[in-house]
């Protein structure tokens, strides 16, 4: 597997993807969706550096649903 993935990827998790991922739309995105998903993605790191992964994950797919499935 480390073949494949540098070290630092096989550690990640699920949070850790959809953060990525969420960095990567607000990247990319433009329109008035980018600051809420920005903001939700600010919650998301905050909890994280807090040690409250279980909390954090809530925002960051919320933070990428708001780019990747707009309603």
């Amino acid at each position: 597997m480390a073949h494949y993935a540098p070290p630092k990827y096989v550690r990640c998790d699920p949070l850790d993807e959809f953060v990525m991922l969420s960095r990567q739309l607000i990247k990319i995105s433009e329109g008035e969706k980018v600051e809420k998903a920005k903001e939700e993605l600010e919650k998301a790191l905050s909890l994280i550096k807090g040690g409250n992964r279980v909390e954090a994950s809530k925002y960051a797919v919320k933070s990428y649903r708001i780019l990747h499935f707009p309603p």
